[in-house]
This record gives C-alpha cells, sequence and structure tokens, in this order.
C-alpha cells in the first residue's frame, strides 16, 4: 500500500520551494523524503506542474540573493 503523504506537508513544501528554490531543503521542513518528491513526481503530472510552477516563481522572483539559478532540480527527471 502507498504511504499517504499530508497534502499539508505538499503545500509547505511548494511554498519552501518558491521561496527557497533548493529541493532538498524545501523537502527537509515539510518533512518529507526528497525520494518521494521524485516518485510523486512520477506519478502525479499535477503535482509536477506545481513543483515546477513554484521553481518558476523563485527564479523570477526579484527578492533572492545574488541571483542564483537555483531551482532547476525540480525540473529535472529522477
Amino acid at each position: 500500500m502507498p504511504r499517504l503523504t499530508d497534502p499539508k506537508q505538499l503545500k509547505l513544501f511548494l511554498l519552501q520551494l518558491s521561496l527557497t528554490g533548493n529541493l532538498s531543503l524545501s523537502a527537509q521542513r515539510a518533512g518529507l523524503a526528497v525520494s518521494g518528491i521524485h516518485k510523486r513526481r512520477a506519478r502525479d503530472p499535477a503535482f509536477a506542474d506545481d513543483g515546477n510552477c513554484a521553481a518558476a516563481r523563485f527564479r523570477s522572483s526579484s527578492s533572492r540573493p545574488g541571483g542564483q539559478a537555483a531551482g532547476k532540480a525540480f525540473l529535472t527527471t529522477a
């Protein structure tokens, strides 16, 4: 039986991804495993789209320090 993830955790992950652009840190802050994020992304197109949008929000944010090109990790396949 697949492990259920609390929708609040997924929402927190997406929020953190949009703020930090860092997949690992965002997963950690939401209490999720990076491997679980990659698995969900592979099986859930809506979640993959939401993650891509969160990463894009980070990249387009004018408040990010140093103009980092982060947020790409979510866009690559596992």
